[in-house]
């Protein structure tokens, strides 16, 4: 269910903002009695409303057949069509009239070649008065071609934000996606020079909100359907505007389209609409109604979240005081559970963020025990993972910084006494000492020793749920794999702990949605402190990774799974064989129980220069003797740390330098000078 817009047209423009003629005054007759008659059938009421849309779809549709759509009775027909979306009744719930609204919205997915024609119309109409406005030479409105263009616009604003079928069909039509990209990059100047009819810039914002809707689903495929319009350049003119309705417009379209770079670039000094995002979501999730300023509470929480996904962002929502706001959100009653759920999701994915771990356990602790200790929340995967982030993982051992070996895909795991639990070995990046695993049923039982021969690694294959025939193609293959979401049980931490530990090699399906997933990540980034072999399997051809899996990948060669499977799964299984497994003629029995510790450890190479082996107080020495940044002190880096920085310049110097600005904060050129002397003269 979207919580986000049930009543307005989208949570960009509001009912009100948009032309009367757009709402239907009265309902049919049919309706009417329905609603006056209390014995009346809702499902008659529903069917009612259903058909009228199936009347209007098909009267639009024997318009075009016709060639009749310069009439004011086709006007008027799609008129309808659009109005059908607006459903008067005191007697329909939201989720009902939710639920109707996705119905019509398929049916006019479904109705053959009508958006395509219909789109096509609208931008036509645009086309024709791009230079004009839409304006007479006396400023007179020009009503015909630009009520048809608003109606067709309106009517894939209304169920692009309803419905997802809708959405992502539409990020297929061309027409209206170069009727947005255009009327944006075309009128941008003008718009800002204050310079547009009222009518106009409001066809103008709703151009952003089309985009906005599309994107705000979260569909990766919608995502890379509309990557070629370029909508963050077009939207990107409008944080100049002087209404402060555009340019949140244009900011939330932004959030959910930049990558890594641009949003750094883009959004970094645009604090007021943070400020304007966080005072919202504090208002509605105060409000009885659950709304502020037309958007929902969950709409805003989903924008928050989104904007999380940058890592510089994590430090404005820090600066905008979004954790006082989320440590009320943890307090919701029941019935609100949802705001709950979307907090954890936000204040989870802040933590990765070392000064925003710090304030969570400082704003939020209080709150986030109690969720620990209430019932219905206590086995939340989400919390259970903040708890990581925020208590040991990720704020005592200094910044995120791989071993170069971890590349090559040394085992090199240190069993730990029998009495630490794998949570704790987890928090301290160390393998576990894990009891042995009886054997499976079908094996005969062990000779020599009161203890099961622990199984072989196995490839881990780290994926979303989304990904079912990707991740399951592997399968079948000789080497047996174990699917992190499939095979988990209990916490999901320790089963992360447990798959990575015993794993040869991860197996990462990159895509969008595996870069956004905090889950991910944290297995990812665990993979890394117990160096094992990363194994990327690339399955969108247009996602270049960035941010924290850019970092993760480096240079490292991947398998393209986006493009010739066939070829790229053979490669890859003989691979996996030959280069992870070490034996390509050996069978790997099925893992039927909780997977062991790696193999014993390898020989070590050869000795390394003696700073190799500096601890962090040897390394702070190092730092003061060269006078460098006393900021670098909290960050804990020890000799194996300067020797993969000295390495990671050589082999990916932009990766580099982007790792000394972003993770370890040396922003001054005098800095970033001092420092990377120091290195080289080790």
């Amino acid at each position: 269910m979207n919580h986000a817009r049930t009543t307005t047209t989208d949570g960009i423009m509001s009912d009100s903002e948009a032309e009367e003629v757009l709402r239907p005054e009265q309902t049919s007759k049919a309706d009417a009695d329905a609603e006056a008659d209390p014995q009346a059938s809702l499902e008659s009421l529903k069917r009612n409303t259903l058909n009228r849309n199936l009347d209007s779809i098909s009267k639009v549709q024997q318009y075009l057949v016709d060639g009749e759509t310069e009439t004011a009775k086709f006007r008027n027909q799609v008129l309808k069509l659009t109005q059908n979306y607006y459903i008067k009744s005191s007697r329909l719930s939201e989720a009902e009239i939710v639920e109707l609204r996705e119905q019509k919205a398929v049916a006019v997915v479904e109705a053959d070649g009508l958006m395509e024609r219909l789109c096509q119309l609208a931008y036509e109409a645009f086309e024709a008065e791009r230079k004009t406005h839409f304006t007479h030479p006396d400023g007179a409105i020009k009503k015909e071609p630009l009520n048809l263009m608003s109606y067709v616009m309106t009517l894939c604003q209304n169920y692009s934000d309803q419905s997802e079928q809708f959405a992502l069909a539409l990020s297929k039509n061309q027409w209206v996606l170069k009727l947005c990209s255009e009327m944006q990059r075309d009128w941008a100047d003008d718009h800002l020079a204050d310079k547009l009819p009222d009518l106009v810039n409001k066809r103008l914002r709703q151009s952003l909100s089309v985009v906005y809707n599309m994107l705000f689903k979260g569909n990766s495929e919608i995502f890379f359907n509309l990557v070629d319009y370029h909508f963050v350049d077009t939207a990107q003119p409008y944080l100049k505007s002087g209404s402060d309705r555009f340019r949140f417009s244009a900011y939330l379209v932004l959030v959910f389209s930049c990558n890594e770079e641009e949003a750094s670039r883009l959004l970094i000094n645009e604090k007021s609409l943070v400020t304007f995002l966080v005072e919202n979501l504090s208002s509605a999730h105060r409000h009885s109604s659950r709304r502020s300023n037309g958007y929902h509470v969950i709409e805003l929480a989903k924008c928050a979240y989104q904007f999380t996904k940058n890592e510089d962002n994590k430090d404005i929502l820090l600066e905008c005081k979004i954790l006082p706001v989320l440590s009320d959100m943890l307090q919701s009653p029941p019935e609100r559970s949802d705001e709950v759920s979307m907090a954890l999701k936000i204040i989870l994915s802040m933590s990765f963020n070392s000064a925003c771990s710090s304030n969570i356990k400082e704003i939020c602790g209080p709150e986030l025990r109690s969720l620990r200790s209430n019932p219905q929340w206590k086995s939340n995967r989400d919390l259970e993972a903040i708890q990581y982030n925020t208590e040991e993982v990720y704020t005592t051992d200094g910044p995120f910084i791989p071993d170069d070996d971890n590349e090559r895909g040394d085992l090199r795991d240190v069993p730990l006494p029998r009495q630490r639990s794998v949570k704790q070995n987890l928090q301290l990046g160390q393998s576990a000492d894990l009891p042995p695993a009886p054997p499976p049923p079908s094996a005969p039982p062990p000779t020599g020793s009161s203890a099961a021969k622990p199984p072989p690694p196995q490839p881990l294959v780290q994926a979303q749920p989304q990904l079912p025939s990707r991740r399951r193609r592997v399968q079948p293959a000789k080497p047996q794999v174990w699917v992190d979401f499939e095979q988990m049980q209990d916490s999901t931490l320790d089963c992360m702990a447990k798959a990575v530990e015993g794993s040869a090699a991860v197996l990462m399906c990159v895509c969008k949605g595996y870069k956004e997933s905090n889950f991910c990540r944290m297995e990812a980034e665990y993979a890394v402190r117990r160096r094992k072999q990363l194994v990327p399997l690339l399955l969108e051809h247009k996602y270049k990774p960035d941010g924290w899996l850019g970092f993760i990948m480096g240079t490292q060669l991947y398998y393209n799974f986006s493009r010739n499977k066939e070829e790229s799964f053979a490669k890859l299984v003989g691979y996996l064989k030959q280069s992870v497994l070490k034996s390509p003629d050996e069978s790997i029995a099925p893992v039927t129980q909780p997977v062991q510790t790696a193999t014993p450890p390898k020989p070590r190479p050869p000795p390394e220069p003696a700073y190799t082996k500096w601890t962090s107080e040897e390394v702070l020495n190092w730092l003061l003797e060269n006078k460098l940044p006393s900021h670098l002190e909290p960050f804990k880096l020890e000799g194996r740390h300067l020797l993969f920085l000295l390495k990671m310049k050589s082999q990916a110097p932009e990766a580099f330098y982007r790792l000394l600005e972003k993770s370890l904060r040396l922003t001054l050129f005098h800095q970033l000078y001092d420092f990377v002397e120091a290195l080289e003269r080790l």
